[in-house]
């Protein structure tokens, strides 16, 4: 197992299960679910008496950006915590009752369901890291490109059971 410390946390590299992981998924994924939960009622509460789309769009705005998602592992189960709080606060925009089907929110909010959209930006951020001509990340590639590829077939095998 190899580690390294960049931006003040850790990054492994296990070989066992061969896969390049933030050293710590669990309390990241809750350190993001909490704060993602407290963005919610912070909108919710101070424009609550917008109409629904524009507390959509505001969740939207404000809320929606998580940018060391780009490494988790989408099959942790603490992801589907992120997923679930995100669901919460657009029923809440949109004044819908807590049993509507999870199902239902992409189409009502004319988006992609949180899950599809962590893989997005995960495809997104691989093909960025393939692409890049950027001497840093090249060296990274380089030494890491077994830990690398596994890593993008994990997401990219997620994405082909989902559709």
């Amino acid at each position: 197992m190899l580690m390294w410390f960049l931006d003040g946390l850790f990054f492994v590299v296990c070989f066992r299960c061969n896969r390049f992981v933030h050293s710590d998924d669990k309390s990241g994924i809750i350190n993001r679910r909490n704060i993602l939960c407290g963005q919610i009622n912070n909108v919710l509460c101070y424009f609550g008496r917008c109409c629904s789309v524009v507390k959509q769009r505001l969740l939207f705005t404000y809320c929606y950006s998580s940018y060391v998602s780009v490494i988790w592992d989408l099959e942790n189960p603490y992801v589907e915590s992120v997923c679930t709080a995100w669901r919460k606060g657009l029923r809440r925009a949109w004044g819908l009752p807590a049993d509507t089907h999870y199902a239902l929110l992409p189409i009502l909010s004319n988006s992609l369901s949180v899950i599809d959209e962590l893989a997005k930006r995960s495809v997104r951020f691989i093909q960025n890291c393939l692409d890049s001509s950027e001497n840093y990340v090249q060296l990274w590639r380089l030494c890491w490109s077994y830990a690398f590829s596994y890593w993008a077939e994990c997401i990219l095998f997620l994405l082909t059971l989902q559709y």
